[in-house]
């Protein structure tokens, strides 16, 4: 049995090469028939792709001329509409998404002290000088309702009332841009669009403009198309993918739907094609033509004519010397040889790398590179991603142990704090009673509030909220074990209260403010915490007014937290190094000395409005987000 493809293909090439080669006259003729068809081809191509550049550039043009449309609509309408609330006017609002209409009463908008509801005049005025559609649109709280338009509905009557909803995609795209372009259809036809968002004097959103301009000149594309010829008979037309003639001498407004070549085209898109057609006389004929797509109109460019142009003066060549039938398998098997390894050689090498992956002793680093862009080549390149793939995800697992890892730590470490700050505080809680300090019950309680929290069954991402209320329990509890000698003071912006962050990152900064900051002195002490959200990222300052860091010490703590280095600081360095691996190396802390002594932390943080899926994340991961109930 042959297994190797190389050989198959040597066969294969040989039998077919031997077979051609023998058939000399045929040969002959299929050569010069192949000279034809390639002149042919390049000629139909490149009108096709001529015709089709004429096209889009007139709709180019257009696209550009409602940039110039939206200018001339803020110009006439200038910096005086102003909504009266004192005035109302009655309209019968129809939501284009959902058909339903309903009476909706609105104050007056006014332009120089002039109504502008169903003012024809103002907005054919400035269709007039633009050439396309104009429509003003007044916000009320269902959304944006149009007061005046030049758009017209299947009755011929101007679509005044055409409310779009608050919340839906125009709505949003107005109100967070205040100017965008973009594509609509109706009126049977497309539209280039473009909306601008209207202010009044106090900067407050009183409505948008909308202009549109037609995609296409139908009239001038027509007139373009039909001085252009193609071959002796020839023409180019213009289908849309709904198979109706667009732009045709003869067949405008036909539709093609029954036609197979019609279904091939908008299959194919772009490409050649020979279909049958009978002509005026009842001949069957055949057509030659290069089609395109135009995506902006879905429209198919087709530019072709009748065989018969083309190939009406082939002289068909025969009694062909035939030649030798041993060199005609002798080149046929070298010409086999040399294509069975050139296409095979590649496949090989696909495969060996797979048998190395599947051995295990794949190096996920080394990329295959096979210059071919046939499926071959596809396939080499199918590899390089599913190597990229793969160490991605080995990548991932390996920063999902890391992040479990420090998770680990971080519990560990509470495990060893807990008990030691269990025991002092027992140990005060045992004088308290013994000296009757009415201050022991209240003590008993927050130290039961905090552990509850503290050896929850809870995630290791909680809310910001969750944060600050274990820090309020830890510091009330030392306000009384110290005597009052702690105050906490907050200042955290409320907004950023309910995102979410990495567990038990505040308590190590605040207990090393009371046993580096306030320990060493005896007067009393201040540890303030104070939060904002910038964009999306937010920002926590554990800051205190103790005895403060000095300068060498500060600079060893940040050169430690920012290279890697190992010793020391283990609660500052796991905070750091648990932030950087749940959110990425952009996010962290860092210490700094306060101007009027002290010191400060401060936390960089994402953004996030939901629990984090995943704690497996780049710099340039986008969050998989679970939303809460």
């Amino acid at each position: 049995m042959i297994r190797r493809i190389a050989t198959k293909l040597m066969l294969a090439y040989g039998i077919l090469f031997a077979a051609l080669l023998l058939i000399t006259g045929m040969l002959l003729y299929a050569r010069v028939g192949a000279l034809i068809t390639e002149r042919v081809d390049s000629d139909l191509s490149s009108t096709a792709d001529f015709i089709k550049t004429i096209v889009e550039l007139r709709i180019e043009n257009r696209r550009d001329e409602v940039r110039k449309d939206l200018i001339v609509a803020e110009y006439f309408l200038g910096e005086n509409l102003s909504i009266q609330s004192g005035e109302t006017e009655i309209i019968a609002a129809v939501d284009y998404l959902t058909d339903l209409a309903r009476p909706l009463t609105i104050p007056t908008m006014k332009l120089n002290g002039k109504p502008v509801f169903a003012d024809r005049d103002l907005v054919d005025f400035i269709s007039e000088r633009t050439g396309g559609e104009v429509t003003l649109y007044q916000r009320v709280p269902e959304g944006l309702v149009a007061i005046t338009t030049t758009i017209r509905d299947d009755n011929g009557s101007r679509e005044i009332g055409r409310l779009v909803p608050g919340g839906s995609p125009w709505d949003i795209l107005v109100r967070r841009h205040g100017t965008f372009y973009g594509r609509d259809y109706f009126s049977g036809e497309w539209y280039f669009t473009a909306w601008k968002q209207i202010f009044n004097e106090w900067g407050e959103d009183i409505g948008a403009v909308f202009v549109a301009q037609r995609q296409v000149d139908l009239s001038m594309l027509e007139d373009e198309l039909g001085v252009i010829t193609v071959g002796r008979q020839g023409f180019p037309f213009v289908l849309d993918t709904l198979s109706s003639v667009i732009i045709h001498p003869d067949l405008k407004g036909l539709y093609w739907s029954q036609s197979p070549a019609f279904v091939e085209m908008v299959f194919r898109k772009n490409g050649r094609i020979e279909y049958d057609s009978v002509d005026a006389n009842g001949r069957n004929r055949t057509h030659i033509a290069f089609f395109r797509f135009i995506p902006d109109m879905n429209w198919v460019l087709v530019v072709g004519s009748y065989k018969d142009d083309f190939y009406g003066g082939l002289t068909i060549l025969r009694n062909i010397m035939l030649f030798v039938f041993g060199t005609a398998a002798v080149i046929s098997l070298l010409i086999s040889m040399a294509l069975g390894r050139r296409i095979s050689r590649p496949i090989v090498d696909v495969s060996e790398k797979l048998a190395e992956i599947a051995k295990g002793d794949a190096n996920l680093e080394a990329r295959l590179d096979v210059p071919s862009g046939d499926e071959v080549g596809q396939l080499a390149g199918y590899y390089n991603t599913f190597v990229a793939k793969l160490r991605d995800l080995q990548e991932m697992e390996r920063r999902g142990v890391e992040v479990r890892l420090k998770d680990t730590q971080m519990n560990a470490l509470q495990a060893q704090i807990n008990p030691h700050f269990l025991h002092n505080t027992l140990e005060t809680i045992r004088y308290m009673i013994k000296l009757r300090d009415e201050r022991a019950p209240e003590m008993i309680r927050l130290l039961a509030e905090l552990f509850r929290i503290s050896l929850g069954k809870e995630n290791n991402i909680v809310t910001i909220r969750r944060e600050l209320e274990h820090i309020d329990l830890y510091m009330a509890l030392q306000s009384l074990r110290y005597g009052g000698r702690f105050n906490l003071k907050k200042d955290v912006d409320p907004g950023i209260l309910d995102l979410y962050t990495v567990k038990f990152i505040l308590q190590p900064l605040v207990e090393n403010s009371i046993h580096h900051g306030f320990e060493p002195r005896d007067s009393p002490g201040t540890v303030h915490i104070s939060g904002f959200r910038d964009g999306e990222r937010i920002t926590l300052k554990v800051s205190d007014n103790g005895v403060g860091i000095e300068p060498e010490k500060l600079e060893d703590v940040n050169r430690r937290l920012s290279g890697g280095v190992s010793g020391g600081h283990i609660g500052l360095k796991n905070v750091h190094e648990r932030i950087q691996l749940h959110f990425g190396e952009s996010y962290g802390l860092r210490v700094s000395i306060l101007p009027r002594g002290g010191t400060g932390v401060e936390l960089e943080l994402p953004a996030l409005e939901w629990e984090p899926r995943s704690f497996h994340a780049w710099d340039d991961t986008k969050y998989a987000f679970l939303e809460n109930d």
